[in-house]
Protein backbone atom coordinates (compact mmCIF):
# COMPACT_ATOMS: atom_id res chain seq x y z
CA UNK A 1 0.00 0.00 0.00
CA UNK A 2 3.01 2.20 -0.72
CA UNK A 3 1.89 5.87 -2.08
CA UNK A 4 4.22 8.52 -2.92
CA UNK A 5 4.82 10.70 0.21
CA UNK A 6 4.39 13.90 -1.60
CA UNK A 7 0.83 13.74 -2.40
CA UNK A 8 -0.47 14.82 1.01
CA UNK A 9 0.93 17.38 2.74
CA UNK A 10 -0.14 18.21 6.34
CA UNK A 11 -0.34 20.52 8.64
CA UNK A 12 1.59 19.88 11.89
CA UNK A 13 -0.08 23.05 13.77
CA UNK A 14 -3.63 20.81 13.02
CA UNK A 15 -1.79 16.84 13.39
CA UNK A 16 0.86 17.15 15.87
CA UNK A 17 -1.25 18.57 18.79
CA UNK A 18 -3.65 15.33 18.14
CA UNK A 19 -1.08 12.80 17.39
CA UNK A 20 0.65 14.68 20.92
CA UNK A 21 -2.77 13.80 22.96
CA UNK A 22 -3.13 10.48 21.47
CA UNK A 23 0.70 9.08 22.58
CA UNK A 24 0.42 10.17 26.17
CA UNK A 25 -2.62 9.20 26.91
CA UNK A 26 -1.79 5.36 25.14
CA UNK A 27 1.53 5.61 26.78
CA UNK A 28 -0.25 6.68 30.43
CA UNK A 29 -2.52 3.70 29.83
CA UNK A 30 0.45 1.59 28.81
CA UNK A 31 2.34 1.96 31.97
CA UNK A 32 -1.03 1.75 33.87
CA UNK A 33 -2.31 -1.92 32.84
CA UNK A 34 1.16 -3.32 32.86
CA UNK A 35 1.21 -2.11 36.75
CA UNK A 36 -2.23 -3.45 37.83
CA UNK A 37 -1.87 -7.03 35.49
CA UNK A 38 1.69 -7.39 37.58
CA UNK A 39 -0.01 -6.35 41.06
CA UNK A 40 -2.94 -8.72 40.44
CA UNK A 41 -0.55 -11.54 39.33
CA UNK A 42 1.48 -11.03 42.23
CA UNK A 43 -1.57 -11.15 44.85
CA UNK A 44 -2.87 -14.21 43.29
CA UNK A 45 0.47 -16.12 43.04
CA UNK A 46 -0.27 -16.78 39.54
CA UNK A 47 2.58 -16.03 37.85
CA UNK A 48 2.33 -18.41 35.22
CA UNK A 49 -0.94 -15.69 34.10
CA UNK A 50 1.47 -12.75 33.79
CA UNK A 51 2.40 -13.13 30.02
CA UNK A 52 -1.08 -14.23 28.62
CA UNK A 53 -2.78 -11.36 30.05
CA UNK A 54 0.10 -8.31 29.38
CA UNK A 55 -0.29 -10.00 26.04
CA UNK A 56 -3.78 -9.30 25.93
CA UNK A 57 -3.84 -6.26 27.34
CA UNK A 58 -0.97 -4.67 24.86
CA UNK A 59 -2.53 -6.33 21.39
CA UNK A 60 -5.76 -4.75 22.41
CA UNK A 61 -3.69 -1.32 22.91
CA UNK A 62 -2.17 -1.20 19.77
CA UNK A 63 -5.12 -1.61 17.90
CA UNK A 64 -6.87 0.72 19.62
CA UNK A 65 -4.22 2.95 19.54
CA UNK A 66 -3.33 2.53 15.57
CA UNK A 67 -7.22 3.14 15.14
CA UNK A 68 -6.89 6.54 17.15
CA UNK A 69 -3.42 7.57 14.92
CA UNK A 70 -5.43 6.89 11.64
CA UNK A 71 -8.64 9.13 12.86
CA UNK A 72 -6.24 12.17 13.73
CA UNK A 73 -4.69 12.00 10.41
CA UNK A 74 -7.94 11.67 8.21
CA UNK A 75 -9.45 14.58 10.78
CA UNK A 76 -6.07 16.84 10.53
CA UNK A 77 -6.59 16.57 6.64
CA UNK A 78 -10.16 17.08 6.33
CA UNK A 79 -9.51 20.30 8.78
CA UNK A 80 -7.51 21.58 5.48
CA UNK A 81 -10.39 20.85 3.43
CA UNK A 82 -9.24 17.73 2.19
CA UNK A 83 -10.52 14.68 1.11
CA UNK A 84 -10.28 11.09 2.15
CA UNK A 85 -9.18 9.13 -1.21
CA UNK A 86 -8.34 5.51 -1.16
CA UNK A 87 -4.39 6.91 -1.93
CA UNK A 88 -4.66 9.13 1.22
CA UNK A 89 -5.54 6.01 3.27
CA UNK A 90 -3.03 3.59 2.09
CA UNK A 91 -0.55 6.87 2.64
CA UNK A 92 -1.80 7.03 6.10
CA UNK A 93 -1.33 3.07 6.56
CA UNK A 94 2.42 3.34 5.31
CA UNK A 95 3.58 6.64 6.95
CA UNK A 96 1.98 6.01 10.50
CA UNK A 97 0.48 2.48 11.15
CA UNK A 98 3.05 0.70 10.54
CA UNK A 99 5.69 2.32 12.12
CA UNK A 100 3.21 2.41 15.29
CA UNK A 101 2.82 -1.07 15.21
CA UNK A 102 6.17 -2.14 14.54
CA UNK A 103 7.40 0.24 17.44
CA UNK A 104 4.56 -1.41 19.40
CA UNK A 105 5.63 -4.79 18.83
CA UNK A 106 9.52 -4.44 19.75
CA UNK A 107 8.53 -2.19 22.24
CA UNK A 108 6.69 -5.12 24.45
CA UNK A 109 8.94 -8.07 23.44
CA UNK A 110 11.89 -5.46 24.98
CA UNK A 111 9.94 -5.44 27.82
CA UNK A 112 9.27 -8.63 28.66
CA UNK A 113 13.25 -9.40 28.09
CA UNK A 114 14.32 -6.26 31.21
CA UNK A 115 11.04 -8.26 33.23
CA UNK A 116 13.02 -11.87 32.27
CA UNK A 117 16.70 -9.80 33.48
CA UNK A 118 15.35 -8.19 36.59
CA UNK A 119 13.65 -11.83 37.70
CA UNK A 120 16.79 -13.49 36.58
CA UNK A 121 14.54 -16.15 34.59
CA UNK A 122 14.88 -16.37 30.49
CA UNK A 123 11.89 -14.94 29.25
CA UNK A 124 9.86 -17.45 27.07
CA UNK A 125 10.97 -18.24 23.88
CA UNK A 126 7.33 -19.94 23.16
CA UNK A 127 5.50 -17.05 24.56
CA UNK A 128 7.43 -14.27 22.35
CA UNK A 129 6.98 -16.47 19.00
CA UNK A 130 3.65 -15.91 20.00
CA UNK A 131 3.21 -12.43 20.30
CA UNK A 132 4.76 -11.97 16.98
CA UNK A 133 2.59 -13.96 15.56
CA UNK A 134 -0.46 -12.25 17.25
CA UNK A 135 0.74 -8.57 16.28
CA UNK A 136 1.64 -9.54 12.42
CA UNK A 137 -1.82 -10.85 12.23
CA UNK A 138 -3.74 -7.32 13.86
CA UNK A 139 -1.41 -6.01 11.38
CA UNK A 140 -2.78 -7.82 8.61
CA UNK A 141 -6.92 -7.08 9.93
CA UNK A 142 -5.63 -3.95 10.08
CA UNK A 143 -4.41 -3.88 6.41
CA UNK A 144 -7.59 -5.42 4.95
CA UNK A 145 -9.55 -2.87 7.19
CA UNK A 146 -8.37 0.44 6.15
CA UNK A 147 -8.03 -1.64 2.59
CA UNK A 148 -11.70 -2.73 2.37
CA UNK A 149 -12.24 1.51 3.46
CA UNK A 150 -10.13 2.41 0.24
CA UNK A 151 -12.08 -0.08 -1.90
CA UNK A 152 -15.41 0.91 -0.86
CA UNK A 153 -14.16 4.59 -2.22
CA UNK A 154 -12.83 3.06 -5.03
CA UNK A 155 -16.37 1.03 -5.95
CA UNK A 156 -17.96 5.29 -6.62
CA UNK A 157 -14.88 6.03 -9.14
CA UNK A 158 -14.66 2.97 -11.15
CA UNK A 159 -17.43 2.74 -13.71
CA UNK A 160 -18.90 -1.27 -14.45
CA UNK A 161 -19.65 -1.76 -18.43
CA UNK A 162 -23.10 -2.31 -18.58
CA UNK A 163 -22.79 -5.22 -20.72
CA UNK A 164 -19.66 -7.76 -21.86
CA UNK A 165 -20.49 -9.73 -25.19
CA UNK A 166 -17.70 -11.29 -27.42
CA UNK A 167 -16.11 -8.86 -28.98
CA UNK A 168 -15.09 -6.83 -25.95
CA UNK A 169 -11.29 -7.31 -26.58
CA UNK A 170 -11.12 -6.20 -29.84
CA UNK A 171 -7.99 -4.63 -30.86
CA UNK A 172 -6.29 -6.53 -28.15
CA UNK A 173 -2.48 -7.90 -29.24
CA UNK A 174 -2.67 -10.99 -29.92
CA UNK A 175 1.06 -11.89 -29.00
CA UNK A 176 3.36 -11.16 -26.52
CA UNK A 177 4.60 -7.30 -26.60
CA UNK A 178 8.38 -7.15 -27.63
CA UNK A 179 8.41 -4.90 -24.59
CA UNK A 180 6.35 -4.95 -20.86
CA UNK A 181 6.13 -1.12 -21.13
CA UNK A 182 5.01 -0.64 -24.05
CA UNK A 183 1.92 1.40 -23.15
CA UNK A 184 2.99 2.05 -19.59
CA UNK A 185 3.94 5.88 -18.61
CA UNK A 186 7.44 6.37 -17.89
CA UNK A 187 5.88 7.08 -14.19
CA UNK A 188 8.30 4.40 -11.97
CA UNK A 189 6.58 5.66 -8.85
CA UNK A 190 2.79 4.79 -9.90
CA UNK A 191 4.14 1.24 -11.04
CA UNK A 192 5.94 1.00 -7.55
CA UNK A 193 2.61 2.00 -5.85
CA UNK A 194 1.15 -0.59 -8.03
CA UNK A 195 3.53 -3.09 -6.91
CA UNK A 196 3.31 -2.35 -3.20
CA UNK A 197 -0.65 -2.71 -3.45
CA UNK A 198 -0.65 -5.81 -4.75
CA UNK A 199 2.00 -7.11 -2.60
CA UNK A 200 -0.35 -6.07 0.33
CA UNK A 201 -3.26 -8.40 -1.41
CA UNK A 202 -0.94 -10.96 -1.89
CA UNK A 203 0.69 -11.22 1.63
CA UNK A 204 -3.45 -10.96 3.07
CA UNK A 205 -3.77 -13.79 0.51
CA UNK A 206 -1.04 -15.65 1.92
CA UNK A 207 -2.39 -15.38 5.13
CA UNK A 208 -5.72 -16.47 4.74
CA UNK A 209 -4.19 -19.54 3.30
CA UNK A 210 -2.08 -20.51 6.41
CA UNK A 211 -4.67 -19.57 8.32
CA UNK A 212 -7.62 -21.95 6.74
CA UNK A 213 -5.31 -24.88 6.10
CA UNK A 214 -6.17 -24.80 2.60
CA UNK A 215 -4.89 -23.73 -0.85
CA UNK A 216 -7.61 -20.81 -2.25
CA UNK A 217 -5.52 -18.53 -4.30
CA UNK A 218 -7.25 -16.04 -6.23
CA UNK A 219 -7.57 -17.01 -10.21
CA UNK A 220 -8.22 -15.44 -13.50
CA UNK A 221 -9.56 -17.78 -15.92
CA UNK A 222 -10.65 -17.51 -19.99
CA UNK A 223 -11.47 -19.60 -23.04
CA UNK A 224 -9.10 -20.35 -25.55
CA UNK A 225 -10.03 -17.34 -27.26
CA UNK A 226 -9.73 -14.95 -24.44
CA UNK A 227 -12.65 -12.41 -25.10
CA UNK A 228 -13.39 -12.64 -21.49
CA UNK A 229 -11.38 -12.66 -18.50
CA UNK A 230 -13.32 -14.10 -15.01
CA UNK A 231 -11.55 -13.88 -11.17
CA UNK A 232 -12.52 -16.64 -8.63
CA UNK A 233 -11.58 -18.16 -6.07
CA UNK A 234 -10.36 -16.67 -2.89
CA UNK A 235 -12.24 -14.59 -0.11
CA UNK A 236 -15.33 -12.27 -1.50
CA UNK A 237 -13.57 -9.20 -0.56
CA UNK A 238 -10.49 -9.99 -1.38
CA UNK A 239 -11.62 -10.37 -4.70
CA UNK A 240 -13.59 -7.47 -5.18
CA UNK A 241 -10.65 -5.05 -4.04
CA UNK A 242 -8.69 -7.15 -6.16
CA UNK A 243 -10.78 -6.14 -9.25
CA UNK A 244 -10.95 -2.54 -8.35
CA UNK A 245 -7.00 -2.28 -8.37
CA UNK A 246 -6.74 -4.43 -11.66
CA UNK A 247 -8.83 -2.06 -13.33
CA UNK A 248 -7.08 0.82 -12.04
CA UNK A 249 -3.57 -0.73 -13.32
CA UNK A 250 -5.68 -1.28 -16.78
CA UNK A 251 -6.46 2.04 -16.82
CA UNK A 252 -3.26 3.18 -16.34
CA UNK A 253 -1.41 1.33 -19.83
CA UNK A 254 -4.03 2.65 -21.67
CA UNK A 255 -6.68 -0.27 -22.71
CA UNK A 256 -7.61 -0.82 -26.51
CA UNK A 257 -10.88 1.02 -27.78
CA UNK A 258 -14.29 -1.33 -26.21
CA UNK A 259 -11.74 -3.15 -23.99
CA UNK A 260 -12.57 -3.07 -20.05
CA UNK A 261 -10.14 -2.15 -17.50
CA UNK A 262 -9.93 -5.09 -15.62
CA UNK A 263 -9.83 -7.34 -18.93
CA UNK A 264 -7.34 -5.55 -20.43
CA UNK A 265 -5.46 -6.02 -17.50
CA UNK A 266 -5.83 -9.23 -16.91
CA UNK A 267 -4.89 -10.14 -20.87
CA UNK A 268 -1.84 -7.88 -20.92
CA UNK A 269 -1.11 -9.99 -17.66
CA UNK A 270 -1.43 -12.96 -19.32
CA UNK A 271 0.59 -12.28 -22.46
CA UNK A 272 3.69 -11.30 -19.97
CA UNK A 273 3.46 -14.51 -18.19
CA UNK A 274 3.27 -16.39 -21.33
CA UNK A 275 6.26 -14.45 -22.64
CA UNK A 276 8.52 -15.85 -19.79
CA UNK A 277 6.92 -18.71 -19.32
CA UNK A 278 5.78 -18.22 -16.06
CA UNK A 279 5.13 -20.81 -13.63
CA UNK A 280 1.75 -19.08 -12.62
CA UNK A 281 0.00 -19.78 -16.10
CA UNK A 282 -1.70 -22.74 -16.87
CA UNK A 283 -2.90 -23.44 -20.54
CA UNK A 284 -4.49 -27.19 -20.64
CA UNK A 285 -5.07 -28.95 -23.93
CA UNK A 286 -8.63 -29.43 -23.34
CA UNK A 287 -12.31 -29.12 -21.24
CA UNK A 288 -12.49 -25.71 -19.52
CA UNK A 289 -11.43 -23.39 -18.35
CA UNK A 290 -8.53 -23.59 -20.91
CA UNK A 291 -6.06 -20.82 -19.85
CA UNK A 292 -5.89 -19.95 -16.44
CA UNK A 293 -3.68 -17.64 -14.30
CA UNK A 294 -3.08 -19.39 -10.66
CA UNK A 295 -2.30 -16.77 -8.41
CA UNK A 296 -3.08 -13.37 -10.03
CA UNK A 297 -2.64 -11.27 -7.11
CA UNK A 298 1.45 -12.47 -7.21
CA UNK A 299 1.20 -12.34 -10.75
CA UNK A 300 0.36 -8.76 -11.15
CA UNK A 301 3.13 -7.83 -8.79
CA UNK A 302 5.55 -9.50 -10.62
CA UNK A 303 4.30 -7.71 -13.38
CA UNK A 304 4.57 -4.36 -12.16
CA UNK A 305 7.64 -4.41 -10.81
CA UNK A 306 8.67 -5.13 -14.58
CA UNK A 307 6.41 -2.38 -15.32
CA UNK A 308 8.62 -0.59 -12.79
CA UNK A 309 11.94 -1.55 -13.94
CA UNK A 310 11.16 -0.42 -17.39
CA UNK A 311 9.69 3.07 -16.85
CA UNK A 312 12.94 3.79 -14.57
CA UNK A 313 15.23 2.66 -17.33
CA UNK A 314 13.54 4.59 -19.77
CA UNK A 315 13.16 7.83 -17.35
CA UNK A 316 15.02 11.08 -17.77
CA UNK A 317 15.64 10.19 -14.00
CA UNK A 318 18.11 7.41 -15.23
CA UNK A 319 19.80 9.41 -18.17
CA UNK A 320 20.36 12.35 -15.80
CA UNK A 321 21.67 9.99 -12.70
CA UNK A 322 19.47 11.51 -10.41
CA UNK A 323 17.96 9.42 -7.55
CA UNK A 324 15.69 12.14 -6.61
CA UNK A 325 12.17 10.57 -6.93
CA UNK A 326 13.56 6.99 -5.65
CA UNK A 327 15.16 9.63 -2.51
CA UNK A 328 11.42 10.45 -2.31
CA UNK A 329 9.88 6.92 -2.25
CA UNK A 330 12.40 4.95 -0.26
CA UNK A 331 11.02 3.33 3.10
CA UNK A 332 12.75 3.78 6.53
CA UNK A 333 12.49 0.35 7.05
CA UNK A 334 15.37 0.79 10.03
CA UNK A 335 16.87 -2.42 11.70
CA UNK A 336 17.59 -0.53 14.81
CA UNK A 337 14.74 -0.70 16.50
CA UNK A 338 15.81 2.79 18.52
CA UNK A 339 15.64 4.60 14.72
CA UNK A 340 12.02 2.89 13.82
CA UNK A 341 11.11 4.85 17.42
CA UNK A 342 12.77 7.75 16.54
CA UNK A 343 11.24 7.58 12.80
CA UNK A 344 8.02 7.34 14.18
CA UNK A 345 8.59 9.99 16.99
CA UNK A 346 9.27 12.16 14.61
CA UNK A 347 6.45 11.19 12.19
CA UNK A 348 4.14 11.92 14.90
CA UNK A 349 6.06 15.39 16.63
CA UNK A 350 8.24 16.93 13.93
CA UNK A 351 9.73 19.54 15.63
CA UNK A 352 10.50 17.46 18.66
CA UNK A 353 13.65 18.42 19.36
CA UNK A 354 16.85 15.68 20.04
CA UNK A 355 16.54 16.31 23.89
CA UNK A 356 12.39 15.83 23.77
CA UNK A 357 12.93 12.34 22.15
CA UNK A 358 15.50 11.08 24.36
CA UNK A 359 12.60 12.06 26.96
CA UNK A 360 10.43 9.89 24.93
CA UNK A 361 13.07 7.03 24.57
CA UNK A 362 13.30 6.87 28.30
CA UNK A 363 9.65 7.55 28.88
CA UNK A 364 8.86 4.43 26.85
CA UNK A 365 10.90 2.19 28.91
CA UNK A 366 10.92 -0.68 25.88
CA UNK A 367 14.15 0.16 24.43
CA UNK A 368 17.58 -0.76 25.70
CA UNK A 369 20.30 2.10 25.39
CA UNK A 370 22.59 1.13 22.37
CA UNK A 371 26.09 -0.06 23.50
CA UNK A 372 28.19 2.91 21.45
CA UNK A 373 26.34 5.67 23.53
CA UNK A 374 27.11 3.93 26.97
CA UNK A 375 30.18 4.44 29.22
CA UNK A 376 29.09 2.08 31.55
CA UNK A 377 27.33 -1.46 31.35
CA UNK A 378 24.62 -0.37 33.61
CA UNK A 379 23.56 3.17 31.90
CA UNK A 380 20.31 2.79 31.28
CA UNK A 381 19.03 6.24 30.27
CA UNK A 382 18.99 8.12 27.01
CA UNK A 383 18.78 11.52 28.38
CA UNK A 384 22.07 10.82 29.88
CA UNK A 385 23.78 10.12 26.72
CA UNK A 386 22.69 12.82 25.13
CA UNK A 387 23.72 15.64 27.97
CA UNK A 388 27.29 13.85 28.56
CA UNK A 389 29.47 15.88 26.32
CA UNK A 390 31.66 12.67 25.47
CA UNK A 391 28.51 10.79 23.93
CA UNK A 392 26.31 13.68 22.54
CA UNK A 393 27.85 13.46 19.23
CA UNK A 394 26.81 9.94 18.76
CA UNK A 395 23.17 10.63 19.88
CA UNK A 396 22.94 13.52 17.62
CA UNK A 397 24.68 11.84 14.38
CA UNK A 398 22.21 9.22 15.02
CA UNK A 399 18.48 11.51 15.23
CA UNK A 400 20.10 13.54 12.49
CA UNK A 401 20.74 10.33 10.19
CA UNK A 402 16.86 9.61 10.57
CA UNK A 403 15.37 13.39 10.54
CA UNK A 404 17.65 13.28 7.11
CA UNK A 405 15.52 9.92 5.82
CA UNK A 406 12.28 11.49 6.82
CA UNK A 407 12.94 14.78 4.55
CA UNK A 408 13.54 12.87 1.60
CA UNK A 409 10.28 11.08 2.11
CA UNK A 410 9.05 14.58 2.91
CA UNK A 411 7.88 13.19 6.21
CA UNK A 412 9.14 16.17 7.27
CA UNK A 413 9.44 19.83 6.00
CA UNK A 414 12.81 20.50 4.21
CA UNK A 415 14.98 23.12 6.13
Amino acid sequence: MSIPADQFRLDPRLLSPKLEDISRDMNERAVAGTARIRSEVEKSGNTAGYLPRFFDFHAKLVDEWASKVFDAYCEAWQEQNGSVTPAFIRWVWGIAIIPLIATRKSTVISQVNSRGTKNKQPPDGIALRGWSRRIDQLKANKNSELEAKAAKLEYHSVRRPQQQDRTALQGLPSEPAQGTADKASPDADAWRAFRAAFEALMQEESSGVIRHGQERWVIAYSQRDMTEWHISEGGESLRARLEVLAARAGAKLGPAQGSTKLNYWLHRLYLELKSRHSKLLFEADGGTPQVCITRVCEGSAIFCARLEQEAVENSSETRTGTNSKAAGTRTTAYRSAVKRFIAFHLSQNPDATDHAICRALDADGGLDLPKGWKNKPQDRRFVDAYLDDGRRNKVEVTISKVRRDLRKLRVLPAR
